[in-house]
């Protein structure tokens, strides 16, 4: 664990996070996403083990976990990695696809804006707010949006960790 007195520390007790049993999926992202940060800015998106059996097991928070590479644009991000829970939601199957594409348009809407206020401000944010599934379910979201960067001073990737449910379930 983190020290008291640091940032991330800090971090940490404020919001609850950090300890084994955080059940909110946005609090254990931005645990990973500070551990994965160490003392650079930003985490590298090269960093993540999206090609490891770990990313591929589907446990822990990688069905719920996505990257997407914002260069050249916002509008032109395309998915490079999405666990099974986001590819639920999705009309296609996403990496290498438009993530405007895939995405339901309430829930694109909102990231979109999420994209672009991070990648300017650099710091993580989170989105929420209901949809509609294709199978004309309503469901509740959650997300977080991480930046990411390879070079550690434009952030070009963002690590994502949405969560649903639908509602009456």
């Amino acid at each position: 664990m983190s020290d008291p007195k640091s940032p991330r520390g800090l971090l940490a007790a404020n919001i609850g996070i950090g300890r084994k049993n955080e059940r909110r999926l946005t609090g254990r992202a931005l645990l990973y996403w500070w551990t994965l940060k160490g003392d650079l800015p930003f985490p590298r998106h090269s960093a993540l083990p999206l090609d490891s059996g770990e990313a591929n097991k589907g446990e822990g928070l990688w069905p719920n976990i996505f990257t997407a590479s914002i260069r050249p644009s916002v509008e032109a991000s395309t998915f490079v990695f999405c666990g099974a829970a986001v590819a639920e939601i999705c009309a296609a199957p996403p990496p290498g696809r438009l993530v405007s594409s895939c995405l339901p348009s309430p829930v694109w809407d909102k990231l979109r804006y999420v994209f672009e206020t991070t990648a300017t401000t650099m710091k993580p944010l989170t989105a929420s707010g209901r949809f509609v599934a294709e199978s004309s379910r309503v469901a509740l979201y959650r997300s977080i949006v991480l930046p990411l960067s390879e070079d550690g001073s434009a952030v070009d990737h963002v690590l994502g960790a949405l969560s649903f449910k639908y509602v009456g379930d």
